[in-house]
């Protein structure tokens, strides 16, 4: 259901990288533990299923990261940029030089560009 809502929505929303690898050795773990120890195959098949749907899941997590902000996208030429035109990389360097400033009680200061 998870992995069909992703595919409609092209995107995973807040689903977690590391959550999602993580669940998917512990599906693995179990798997190899059941295979070794009982060998049953009802339970082989069903920890075989949920291994693999857990490994979507990781691969649509990775297909459908967001690309880097800093970088422009090819395209529309304001696409990749904040409303003023700046890049992403160069308005989180003015957020924080207003924060470290306002912080210290001075006045803000404009970066500057090279």
């Amino acid at each position: 259901m998870q992995i069909l809502t992703n595919y409609q929505n092209q995107g995973t929303g807040q689903l977690s990288a590391m959550s999602v690898l993580l669940v998917s050795f512990r599906s693995f773990g179990r798997l190899f533990t059941n295979v070794a120890e009982t060998g049953d195959v009802i339970r082989i098949m069903t920890y075989s299923s949920a291994s693999l749907c857990n490994v979507v899941l990781f691969l649509q997590v990775y297909y459908y990261r967001k690309p880097h902000q800093g970088k422009p996208l090819e395209g529309d030429p304001h696409e990749g940029k904040t409303p003023e035109g700046q890049t992403w990389d160069d308005y989180e360097e003015k957020q924080v030089l207003l924060r470290s400033s306002s912080s210290s009680g001075g006045t803000p200061v404009e970066p500057v560009s090279t």
